[in-house]
């Protein structure tokens, strides 16, 4: 799980960081079995409806739902800025 806490308003860039350092992580814990480990890729914000995505460029976006749950994936959207929800969310998982 990232290490920022869950609020209305969250950094994608901050995000995305996290993603990359739990996906290296993992794979160095795994040693020889870290082929066999899917690759972490997105953000899971549990407990919440719906999410919105601010780009750079100030348009926004609805963050997309996987499973009931939105979810942010940094290279599907790389010029996201901020994500904003009506409330925190009670949990973020990475996937």
């Amino acid at each position: 799980e990232p290490t920022t806490a869950p609020a209305a308003e969250l950094d994608a860039r901050d995000l995305a960081a996290a993603i990359a350092q739990a996906s290296t992580g993992v794979r160095k814990g795994a040693g020889i079995m870290a082929l066999a480990i899917p690759k972490m890729q997105a953000v899971a914000f549990h407990g919440v409806t719906s999410g919105e995505v601010e780009f750079a460029d100030g348009r926004r976006a609805l963050l997309p739902i996987k499973d009931g749950t939105p979810t942010f994936t940094p290279t599907a959207q790389p010029a996201a800025k901020t994500l904003r929800f009506a409330r925190p969310p009670a949990r973020i998982t990475i996937e």
